[in-house]
């Protein structure tokens, strides 16, 4: 059972030394069971064996003696306690597995106390624990001592289990004769205390509490040791981010210190490159005084020492103060001396070759000043021959110059004639060409103007063709990403499905378990019992386990394993401490996913509320437009009201002029038929028009002409039916124009309730995700409604009828910011919708008649026109005045028609007007949200036309260039005493003034154009500006709650260290106190 302390592959070797402690105090047990019944024999322990230790080299401390403190019963038990190569040479070695062997450990030495150190990252060891451990380890170690044998030397009488036992009153004998000197070295800690234990009375009962009690300990610290590994990695990452901070700093330090270093490096290696500098110069300088002395001291500064001291001295003789010379000195002197004999030679024949050279220059130097001197008498005879013709040739220079500018300006003439006469007959060549080839296309049955037109006609074909192809690619192409874009929505969308089905199957199971429980516990079944049962028995069993710790308490020792079990075990805070850490790091993390999805899906639908809104707005935009152009329609029609309305009064103004000179004249008025049926048709009396006046013995008409007359006329009846009838079409054209109208406005008001609720849910993802409040409050004062969507208007008042074709306002209010409000807008603008279709097809149906009676009344004007032409084609007679009255009175009715039907025309333009008032905000409207696509449209052409308008600059330039080099070239050709023409001058000086206003006029666009460039680039560069500041308060306010995070949980951290350090300093007073 037995193993190596640390076999286990990838974990930290505590499960393998709790597994060695468990064996341990198993097999001491047994050993105390066998002692208590007699069968054991202790007495080979007092014989010395060849590997065991002195007695000298004994433990220090015992737990016979309770003054000096326990040594380490095991190491490895708590995680407080280091696992250095000295607390393994410390800690007893097991014996190894029958299949592994494992060899001795070598002696080493106990470590020294280490000093306190960080907490280091947790490995695959358990480096954590061990830099722990390192903290308290004074507190447990003892003084060090030689390694320990093998375990059959601490228990030898599991060797002799086998040999018969004496007797059971031989147990306390072979007790006392182990003394502790001799089984300090042999018989570890805690095996002495058992053996200690044994002969009281129940001592199986109490070995057997004790080893639950530490199985029951050992799980426990499994537990803490998983917690104290969450700390260990708790304290990694902060020693991890404290580490970058002080590398951080270090950086900064560094490289302040770099610069320093290497501006005193600089400074020091110039101080250095001069001073070597000066020492050489000092060097160079000696270096010359020792060469002047060395040549001082030489055998020819000896030799000129001596001639000049001793001048008439001999060569071999040795006079007063002179120098001797040696033979060998005399040999260099000659050897030196033959070599400055001819080194002097050498010089003579040099000089004497420079000499002869000097001579040779300055004999070709008087000949090249010969030969200047009279090349200068010939220029200044040339000069002076030249000054005395510049008179005679300034004369005829002049002459030849204007010669050459007539003959040049002939030139030109002739020039421009010739081209203007080439142009006249290339025109002419041209025609001919064409009424050639007309003629023999004539001539073969083919029409060129046909084919022209069909050439144009297929150009413009092909063009619309491809501008057809583009804008069907560029549909496909925008239809393809949204289909992409769909699916990968409806992808998203449903992706939780198959969860939220398996999430709905657990709960329903759940649910059924649940009320099979809480049924069978209302009626007492076999299901409430042995839950009953079981937390009996849970009950008992924890009144057992505080039983059994009471009791080890009571009773071990404060340095017994129990004790240490028990101070290295987590406290409660401890452990619920980190249980609401990761809870709390659990919940934050769900709730993060939470809310990222739900935003998610959140834009998503806007998205798709937005494309549906864009498909019905370009809808509306197409009736809209459809229903401009039936309001053209309706502005014909009233200007031909107008027209026909002038016409009729003037014919009735005639009318009664002639009505007048005929009662003037006496003449009498018969009624028509017509008009004789229609007071007894109303049931009323004659009018005064009917009755006869004086005059009425005048003769009347022809009876033919009469009834002509009488016939051609149209009926009154017909004409008012008509006019009521159209008087009907009318209000019912207005009251349908009414309904359409408000409809608009409601839809109107719709539409902007709906952007103000997208805006609003926009504001209140972004203040989450900025971490504020989501939607700010919104007093409603009308209807439910806010003051900004109050309607306004007439038809919106409080006494106002509305329409039911949708519900009331305060339904809209009530449910802003949710998917209900999205879904009752999405209906509501489906209804208007389809309310304004049949509205505008009614519309267009009312419209349609009304031009049918507008089609009827100009017939009927074309028949009175008829009438009229007729009777002025009769030949004059006496107007006939029952006749006149009556188409007098025919005609007032048709002209207060007339005014009725402009009336309600009148009215239906105001209508009209108003309605284009409405069409003309929503252009406005749509205008404003096209401003940023045109801006930027228009800002592209700009550019363009920059860089057209920077060629052209270029170009004049170039031009100014080219002229400029003309005028130099003129000018250098005037340099004499030619003079140009004064009208030379005129037109340079027209040519630079045109030249000078065109190029103000280019600068003054330019400047316009740099001036819009800069505005578009000014106005999207704070487009860009505002959306990376927004990007980044949000990248910011992430930032900063993550750092509150972290903070919080360093907080939390630090006082669970704070805790643990409080423990070890009150662990170690209570053993400094016991020591």
């Amino acid at each position: 059972m037995a193993s190596a302390r640390y076999s286990s592959p990838g974990n930290s070797g505590y499960d393998d030394d709790f597994e060695l402690d468990g064996d341990d105090v198993e097999g001491e047990l047994e050993l105390d069971r066998d002692v208590a019944a007699g069968g054991l024999d202790l007495g080979d322990a007092d014989e010395p064996d060849a590997s065991t230790p002195p007695a000298g080299a004994r433990y220090e401390d015992s737990p016979l003696s309770p003054p000096p403190p326990l040594p380490p019963l095991n190491l490895t038990v708590s995680p407080y306690l280091p696992r250095t190569g000295a607390a393994h040479a410390i800690a007893p070695p097991f014996p190894p597995r029958p299949s592994v062997p494992n060899p001795v450990p070598e002696p080493i030495a106990a470590a020294p106390p280490v000093p306190h150190t960080a907490p280091r990252p947790t490995s695959a060891h358990g480096d954590a624990r061990s830099a722990l451990g390192h903290t308290e380890a004074p507190a447990f170690r003892s003084a060090p001592f030689q390694p320990a044998p093998q375990l059959s030397q601490y228990h030898p009488v599991h060797q002799s289990a086998s040999s018969p036992a004496p007797s059971v009153a031989a147990a306390p004998s072979s007790i006392a004769a182990v003394t502790p000197s001799a089984t300090a070295d042999v018989v570890p800690a805690l095996s002495l205390a058992l053996l200690q234990q044994a002969s009281s009375a129940g001592a199986g009962a109490q070995q057997q509490q004790l080893a639950a009690a530490i199985r029951h300990s050992v799980d426990v610290m499994r537990a803490s040791e998983q917690v104290r590994q969450l700390q260990a990695a708790v304290e990694g990452l902060t020693s991890q981010l404290l580490t970058a901070e002080r590398g951080r700093a270090a950086a900064e330090a560094a490289l302040v210190e770099l610069t320093q270093r290497m501006q005193e490096q600089e400074k020091r290696l110039n101080d250095v490159w001069e001073a070597k500098l000066l020492e050489k110069q000092r060097e160079l300088q000696q270096l010359r005084t020792k060469v002047q002395q060395l040549e001082a001291q030489g055998i020819k500064g000896r030799l000129t020492a001596a001639s000049s001291s001793n001048p008439r001295g001999s060569q071999g003789g040795t006079g007063v103060g002179g120098p001797s010379i040696s033979p060998d000195e005399a040999a260099a002197l000659r050897k030196e001396l033959l070599q400055t004999e001819l080194l002097i030679r050498g010089y003579q024949t040099e000089n004497e070759a420079a000499t002869r050279r000097i001579k040779e220059l300055e004999e070709s130097l008087a000949a090249v000043e010969a030969r200047a001197a009279e090349e200068a008498l010939r220029s200044e005879r040339a000069a002076l021959l030249a000054r005395d013709d510049a008179g005679r040739r300034n004369a005829e220079t002049a002459t030849k110059l204007s010669r050459v500018l007539a003959l040049e300006k002939e030139l030109a003439g002739v020039r421009e004639e010739a081209q203007i006469r080439e142009s006249e007959l290339k025109a002419q060549l041209e025609k001919l060409r064409a009424e050639k080839k007309a003629l023999e296309a004539k001539a073969g049955g083919v029409d060129l103007k046909a084919m022209a037109d069909g050439d144009v006609l297929v150009k413009q074909l092909r063009e619309e063709m491809e501008a057809s192809r583009q804008a069907t690619q560029a549909t496909i192409e925008e239809m393809q990403s949204k289909l992409s874009w769909y699916a990968e929505n409806q992808e998203m969308l449903n992706k939780n499905d198959a969860l939220v089905a398996e999430q709905r199957d657990i709960i329903q199971q759940l649910q059924a378990r649940l009320a099979q429980y809480e049924g069978a516990g209302a009626k007492g079944g076999p299901a409430a019992t042995r839950a009953a049962a079981a937390q009996a028995r849970v009950r008992e069993l924890e009144a057992q386990v505080d039983q059994l710790h009471k009791t080890l308490r009571g009773r071990a020792p404060a340095n017994s394993l129990a004790a240490v079990v028990a101070a290295a075990r987590p406290s409660a805070e401890e452990s619920a401490l980190v249980a609401e850490l990761q809870e709390r790091v659990e919940e934050l993390e769900e709730q993060l996913r939470n809310k990222d999805e739900e935003f998610e899906l959140q834009l998503r639908t806007y998205q798709q509320q937005f494309e549906k809104l864009k498909a019905q707005y370009s809808e509306r935009a197409g009736r809209l437009e459809a229903a401009t152009k039936a309001r053209g329609r309706v502005k014909d029609l009233e200007r031909q009201l107008e027209e026909q309305k002038g016409i009729f009064g003037r014919r009735v103004r005639e009318l009664e002029a002639k009505l007048r000179a005929a009662q003037e004249h006496g003449a009498a008025i018969p009624p028509t038929p017509a008009a004789l049926a229609l007071p007894h048709a109303s049931g009323g009396p004659p009018s005064a028009a009917q009755t006869p006046t004086k005059g009425s013995n005048a003769q009347p008409h022809a009876p033919g002409s009469a009834a002509a007359r009488r016939d051609d006329l149209v009926p009154a009846s017909l004409l008012r039916a008509k006019e009521l009838e159209f008087k009907k079409l009318q209000a019912e054209l207005e009251r349908r124009s009414k309904q359409v109208s408000e409809l608009h406005l409601k839809l109107g008001e719709a539409e902007s309730k709906i952007v103000r609720l997208t805006a609003e849910l926009r504001r209140s993802h972004a203040a989450a995700a900025a971490g504020q409040s989501p939607l700010p409050s919104r007093t409603r004062t009308h209807n439910g409604m806010p003051h900004d969507e109050r309607p306004v208007g007439p038809s919106r008042g409080p006494g106002a009828s509305q329409p039911d074709s949708y519900p009331p306002d305060g339904s809209l209010g009530g449910l802003e910011g949710s998917e209900g409000s999205r879904q009752v807008s999405a209906d509501l603008l489906e209804r208007l919708e389809e309310r304004c279709g049949n509205l505008t097809v009614e519309n267009g149906s009312l419209r349609g008649q009304v031009a049918a009676l507008s089609r009827q009344l100009a017939a009927l004007r074309h028949e009175l026109e008829e009438a009229r032409a007729v009777q002025d084609s009769l030949p004059a007679a006496p107007p006939s005045s029952a006749a006149m009255a009556a188409e007098v009175a025919e005609l007032r009715r048709k002209l207060d028609a007339a005014e009725l039907a402009l009336v309600t025309v009148q009215r239906s333009a105001h209508e009209v007007v108003e309605r284009g008032a409405m069409a003309a905000s929503d252009h406005q409207r749509s205008m404003l949200r096209l401003h940023d696509e045109v801006a930027y449209k228009e800002g592209l052409k700009w550019q363009e036309r920059l860089a057209t308008l920077e060629q052209e600059l270029r170009t004049a330039q170039q031009r100014c260039e080219q002229l400029e080099a003309e005028l130099a070239v003129a000018r250098s050709r005037g340099a004499g005493s030619w003079t140009p023409e004064a009208s030379a001058f005129a037109a340079m000086e027209r040519r630079l003034d045109e030249m000078a206003r065109e190029m103000a006029t280019r600068e003054a666009k330019w400047r316009a154009v740099l001036k819009d460039t800069q505005s578009l680039h000014g106005v999207q560069s704070d487009m860009e500006r505002r959306k990376w500041e927004a990007a980044l308060a949000a990248k910011e306010a992430e930032v900063r709650a993550t750092r509150t995070e972290l903070q919080a949980l360093l907080d939390e951290v630090a006082a669970v260290q704070e805790l643990q350090t409080r423990a070890a300093a009150k662990q170690r007073q209570r053993q400094q106190v016991q020591q």
